[in-house]
Parts: C-alpha cells; structure tokens; sequence
C-alpha cells in the first residue's frame, strides 16, 4: 500500500503520513498493514486534530503506528493499540505537559478517547479503544 508520506492525514492538514509511519527507532517509515489500519490512522488523526484545537497548540507526535516486530523490539505492550493504529504518543509544543493532561482528562468522553496514566511522563499517551465502563484512564 503505496502512501505519500507528505500527504496530510486529514483535511485541517495538520498531520501529514510520514508522522504516523515514522519508526523512530528504525530510522525508516512504514506504510500501514491493510485498509483497516489505514482507517485507524485516519480516525485516531481527526481526534488528534480535535485535541490540537482544544490545546491550541501543536503536537509533535512521537509515535504512533507500529507493526507488531517493531512494537516488539522497543518494548511495546503485547496487545498495543499502536499496533492497529489506533494510538499515539506526543507532546504538546508550548503547553505544561501535566497542564495538557489535566485538561485532557476532564474531556476525555466528549474526545473520545482513553489516555495512559504515565505519572510524571513527558508524552501523552491517547488510544481509541473502547473504554469499558469508566476505564478513560488506564496504567501501562
């Protein structure tokens, strides 16, 4: 599945291909596993975008899908959302990132997304996955 990694995700534009696929670690790109993937990475970036708008600032992204042996070799969770796409870790530029926390767990539902209590971190960690009932934070 051929993608132009300088292509924006979605139509605000504000997250282009190569930020999804960058495997950091690897020093490479790589391109999603199938459609469903793909539509993942679609989804989880307008939520991104929506968090963008309610930080109002820029996030830089520092990782977001990663197939199953890359997930592997840095030590992902087994089960990771990033996995299918449907996870990103960032940092919001300009913005105490315990600040952005805080301001994203009150918003979480409305967002619609779950967030990793990383304590101290200085990423956030957001994934798509359903919830259950009340479980918008989890630990890693």
């Amino acid at each position: 599945m051929l993608i132009d990694l300088k292509a924006p995700i979605t139509i605000d534009r504000n997250f282009v291909w190569s930020e999804a696929l960058l495997l950091r670690e690897w020093g490479t790109h790589c391109f999603p596993a199938n459609e469903n993937v793909k539509s993942n990475i679609i989804r989880t970036a307008e939520r991104l975008e929506a968090i963008r708008r309610m930080l109002q600032c820029s996030l830089l992204i520092t990782s977001w899908y990663r197939p199953t042996m890359y997930n592997i070799e840095i030590g992902g969770a087994r089960h990771s959302a990033h996995i299918n796409g449907l996870a990103v870790d960032f940092r919001p530029m300009g913005v105490d990132i315990q600040e952005a926390k805080q301001h994203l767990s009150f918003n979480l539902i409305s967002l619609g997304i779950r967030m990793e209590d990383n304590g101290k971190g200085n990423w956030i960690h957001i994934d798509l996955r359903d919830p259950g009932i009340g479980n918008r934070h989890f630990l890693p």
